[in-house]
């Protein structure tokens, strides 16, 4: 047997098993749309505010930068709008249907939101912060 092929063995095995990743691409509706970051977030693993943010991408507003709620769930100034893939989100929570009264119905709040909790396999998501809704 080859020195390592047990390391490669394991590996493949980790993988396997390994949770399934999306991709999350992140416009800017104050830049007129303009992509502003893309990234791989583990399936099931982080609310979509964290992620957005872990990755240095604006999420707020004027004054909200520093008087939002921290992420949960009261100020509302977190929305999103979702482009694509909402089928890999959770259900919107009771929370988001107070708070996004009269937004369409692809507006999200991204602290309550969590990516991955859709179908199973390969997928992705469009969203975009700071939405003109």
């Amino acid at each position: 047997r080859r020195a390592g092929a047990g390391r490669r063995a394991r590996r493949a095995a980790a993988a396997a098993c390994a949770p399934p990743t999306l991709s999350v691409t992140v416009t800017d509706g104050t830049k007129g749309g303009e992509q502003v970051g893309a990234f791989e977030v583990v399936s099931g693993e982080k609310l979509l505010r964290d992620a957005i943010l872990e990755e240095g991408i604006s999420l707020y507003k004027g004054f909200a930068k520093g008087l939002n709620c921290g992420g949960v769930g009261q100020c509302g100034s977190c929305v999103v709008d979702v482009l694509e893939g909402a089928e890999f989100l959770g259900e919107r929570e009771p929370v988001e249907e107070d708070k996004l009264r009269g937004k369409p119905a692809t507006c999200r709040m991204a602290c309550q939101t969590s990516v991955g909790q859709g179908p199973d396999g390969p997928g992705g998501i469009k969203v975009e912060v700071k939405p003109n809704v």
